[in-house]
Protein backbone atom coordinates (compact mmCIF):
# COMPACT_ATOMS: atom_id res chain seq x y z
CA UNK A 1 0.00 0.00 0.00
CA UNK A 2 2.90 2.44 0.70
CA UNK A 3 4.82 1.68 -2.25
CA UNK A 4 1.56 2.11 -4.13
CA UNK A 5 0.57 5.71 -2.63
CA UNK A 6 4.12 6.57 -3.04
CA UNK A 7 4.09 5.90 -7.44
CA UNK A 8 0.67 7.75 -7.41
CA UNK A 9 2.24 10.78 -5.61
CA UNK A 10 5.34 10.43 -7.60
CA UNK A 11 3.46 10.09 -10.90
CA UNK A 12 0.82 13.05 -10.33
CA UNK A 13 4.19 15.14 -9.43
CA UNK A 14 5.10 13.97 -13.09
CA UNK A 15 2.55 15.08 -14.78
CA UNK A 16 2.29 18.35 -13.46
CA UNK A 17 6.04 19.17 -13.93
CA UNK A 18 5.37 17.99 -17.52
CA UNK A 19 2.50 20.44 -17.54
CA UNK A 20 4.58 23.26 -16.56
CA UNK A 21 7.03 22.99 -19.04
CA UNK A 22 4.13 22.22 -21.65
CA UNK A 23 2.81 25.76 -20.65
CA UNK A 24 6.38 27.47 -20.74
CA UNK A 25 7.01 26.35 -24.40
CA UNK A 26 3.21 27.08 -25.46
CA UNK A 27 3.93 30.46 -23.99
CA UNK A 28 7.35 31.23 -25.83
CA UNK A 29 5.73 30.03 -28.88
CA UNK A 30 3.31 32.85 -29.07
CA UNK A 31 5.34 35.78 -27.24
CA UNK A 32 8.17 35.13 -29.57
CA UNK A 33 6.51 35.68 -32.79
CA UNK A 34 3.89 38.67 -31.18
CA UNK A 35 7.03 40.52 -30.20
CA UNK A 36 8.54 40.50 -33.96
CA UNK A 37 5.15 41.32 -35.43
CA UNK A 38 4.30 44.38 -32.56
CA UNK A 39 7.47 45.86 -32.63
CA UNK A 40 8.76 47.16 -29.22
CA UNK A 41 5.50 49.81 -28.71
CA UNK A 42 2.82 47.62 -29.71
CA UNK A 43 4.78 45.04 -27.47
CA UNK A 44 4.85 47.54 -24.69
CA UNK A 45 1.18 48.27 -25.20
CA UNK A 46 0.58 43.69 -25.04
CA UNK A 47 2.86 44.12 -21.66
CA UNK A 48 0.55 46.40 -19.87
CA UNK A 49 -2.36 44.75 -20.71
CA UNK A 50 -0.50 41.08 -19.92
CA UNK A 51 0.23 42.13 -16.68
CA UNK A 52 -3.13 43.32 -15.41
CA UNK A 53 -4.39 39.66 -17.32
CA UNK A 54 -1.77 37.72 -14.86
CA UNK A 55 -2.75 39.42 -11.80
CA UNK A 56 -6.80 38.49 -12.83
CA UNK A 57 -5.42 34.61 -13.71
CA UNK A 58 -3.38 34.21 -10.54
CA UNK A 59 -6.73 35.71 -8.59
CA UNK A 60 -8.89 33.03 -10.22
CA UNK A 61 -6.60 30.16 -10.39
CA UNK A 62 -4.44 29.84 -7.06
CA UNK A 63 -4.13 26.93 -5.47
CA UNK A 64 -7.42 25.37 -7.87
CA UNK A 65 -5.14 23.35 -10.26
CA UNK A 66 -3.33 21.73 -7.54
CA UNK A 67 -6.77 20.65 -5.28
CA UNK A 68 -8.37 20.11 -8.71
CA UNK A 69 -5.62 17.40 -9.91
CA UNK A 70 -5.58 16.27 -6.48
CA UNK A 71 -9.09 15.82 -6.40
CA UNK A 72 -8.64 13.80 -9.76
CA UNK A 73 -5.83 11.97 -9.19
CA UNK A 74 -8.05 10.62 -5.41
CA UNK A 75 -10.63 9.43 -7.35
CA UNK A 76 -8.85 8.13 -10.33
CA UNK A 77 -6.82 5.73 -7.04
CA UNK A 78 -10.13 4.61 -5.91
CA UNK A 79 -11.12 3.37 -9.17
CA UNK A 80 -13.75 6.20 -9.68
CA UNK A 81 -13.05 7.31 -13.38
CA UNK A 82 -16.56 8.61 -13.52
CA UNK A 83 -16.21 10.61 -10.87
CA UNK A 84 -12.64 12.12 -12.10
CA UNK A 85 -14.28 13.16 -15.24
CA UNK A 86 -17.13 14.65 -13.49
CA UNK A 87 -14.74 16.88 -11.60
CA UNK A 88 -12.92 17.82 -14.58
CA UNK A 89 -16.31 18.81 -16.47
CA UNK A 90 -17.32 21.10 -13.22
CA UNK A 91 -13.69 22.37 -13.57
CA UNK A 92 -13.19 23.15 -17.06
CA UNK A 93 -16.58 24.88 -16.88
CA UNK A 94 -15.34 26.85 -13.86
CA UNK A 95 -12.57 28.08 -15.08
CA UNK A 96 -14.00 29.17 -18.49
CA UNK A 97 -16.54 31.16 -16.62
CA UNK A 98 -14.10 33.07 -14.51
CA UNK A 99 -11.45 33.45 -17.51
CA UNK A 100 -14.86 35.04 -19.49
CA UNK A 101 -16.39 37.19 -16.80
CA UNK A 102 -12.39 38.96 -16.12
CA UNK A 103 -12.13 38.93 -19.84
CA UNK A 104 -15.15 41.08 -20.02
CA UNK A 105 -14.15 43.45 -16.97
CA UNK A 106 -10.94 43.92 -19.07
CA UNK A 107 -12.78 44.96 -22.12
CA UNK A 108 -15.49 46.74 -20.10
CA UNK A 109 -12.92 48.32 -18.15
CA UNK A 110 -9.57 49.41 -19.84
CA UNK A 111 -9.27 52.97 -18.80
CA UNK A 112 -9.76 52.09 -15.35
CA UNK A 113 -7.12 49.38 -15.54
CA UNK A 114 -4.59 51.86 -17.69
CA UNK A 115 -4.95 53.93 -14.63
CA UNK A 116 -2.79 51.76 -12.31
CA UNK A 117 -0.04 53.03 -14.10
CA UNK A 118 -0.86 56.61 -13.38
CA UNK A 119 -1.11 55.45 -9.79
CA UNK A 120 2.38 55.05 -9.73
CA UNK A 121 2.69 58.94 -11.57
CA UNK A 122 0.09 60.07 -8.90
CA UNK A 123 1.88 58.78 -5.92
CA UNK A 124 5.21 60.08 -7.33
CA UNK A 125 3.33 63.70 -7.68
CA UNK A 126 1.97 63.72 -4.20
CA UNK A 127 5.77 62.74 -2.97
CA UNK A 128 7.47 65.56 -4.82
CA UNK A 129 5.24 68.15 -6.19
CA UNK A 130 6.18 68.53 -10.07
CA UNK A 131 8.64 71.73 -10.52
CA UNK A 132 6.87 75.61 -11.32
CA UNK A 133 8.80 78.23 -12.97
CA UNK A 134 7.58 82.10 -12.93
CA UNK A 135 4.60 80.77 -11.66
CA UNK A 136 3.64 78.28 -13.96
CA UNK A 137 3.60 74.64 -12.86
CA UNK A 138 4.30 71.68 -14.70
CA UNK A 139 0.89 69.64 -15.01
CA UNK A 140 1.46 65.86 -16.00
CA UNK A 141 -1.77 64.71 -17.82
CA UNK A 142 -1.19 61.00 -18.30
CA UNK A 143 1.92 58.29 -18.66
CA UNK A 144 1.81 55.54 -20.85
CA UNK A 145 4.38 52.66 -21.51
CA UNK A 146 4.87 52.28 -25.56
CA UNK A 147 7.91 49.92 -24.96
CA UNK A 148 9.97 47.20 -23.20
CA UNK A 149 13.65 47.16 -24.76
CA UNK A 150 14.32 49.29 -23.17
CA UNK A 151 11.19 49.92 -20.82
CA UNK A 152 9.86 53.39 -22.58
CA UNK A 153 7.34 55.67 -21.13
CA UNK A 154 5.71 58.54 -22.88
CA UNK A 155 4.56 61.13 -20.62
CA UNK A 156 2.20 63.80 -21.25
CA UNK A 157 2.32 67.34 -19.71
CA UNK A 158 1.57 71.15 -20.39
CA UNK A 159 4.82 72.28 -21.13
CA UNK A 160 8.07 70.63 -22.46
CA UNK A 161 10.01 73.32 -20.59
CA UNK A 162 8.86 73.22 -17.36
CA UNK A 163 9.86 68.93 -17.44
CA UNK A 164 13.52 69.87 -15.51
CA UNK A 165 15.32 66.61 -16.10
CA UNK A 166 16.09 66.16 -12.30
CA UNK A 167 12.35 65.54 -12.03
CA UNK A 168 11.96 62.98 -14.95
CA UNK A 169 14.90 61.30 -13.52
CA UNK A 170 13.08 61.33 -10.35
CA UNK A 171 9.72 59.69 -11.74
CA UNK A 172 12.10 57.34 -13.56
CA UNK A 173 13.58 56.16 -10.20
CA UNK A 174 9.75 56.20 -8.78
CA UNK A 175 9.22 53.80 -11.55
CA UNK A 176 12.03 51.88 -11.06
CA UNK A 177 11.21 51.34 -7.24
CA UNK A 178 7.71 50.37 -8.11
CA UNK A 179 7.94 48.04 -10.86
CA UNK A 180 11.42 46.37 -9.75
CA UNK A 181 13.57 47.32 -12.67
CA UNK A 182 16.49 49.17 -10.50
CA UNK A 183 19.23 48.72 -12.50
CA UNK A 184 16.94 49.09 -15.93
CA UNK A 185 17.38 51.69 -18.16
CA UNK A 186 14.65 53.49 -18.48
CA UNK A 187 13.55 55.51 -21.61
CA UNK A 188 10.84 58.87 -20.75
CA UNK A 189 9.79 60.67 -23.73
CA UNK A 190 8.08 64.05 -22.61
CA UNK A 191 5.10 65.63 -24.97
CA UNK A 192 3.16 68.49 -24.29
CA UNK A 193 -0.34 68.68 -25.02
CA UNK A 194 -1.15 68.87 -28.55
CA UNK A 195 2.26 67.49 -30.11
CA UNK A 196 2.32 64.86 -32.61
CA UNK A 197 4.72 62.31 -32.64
Amino acid sequence: MQESSKQNYLHGAAIMAAGVVVIKILGAIYKIPLGNILGDEGYGYFSVAYNIYNVFLTMATAGMPVALSRMISEADTLGRPMQARKIFRVAWLTFATIGLILGLVMFLFPTELAGMLNNVLADAQARVQPPTDKGRRLKIYYMTQTGVKPPCFVVFCNSKELFHFSYQRYLENQIRAVFGLEGTPIRMVIRQKGEQE
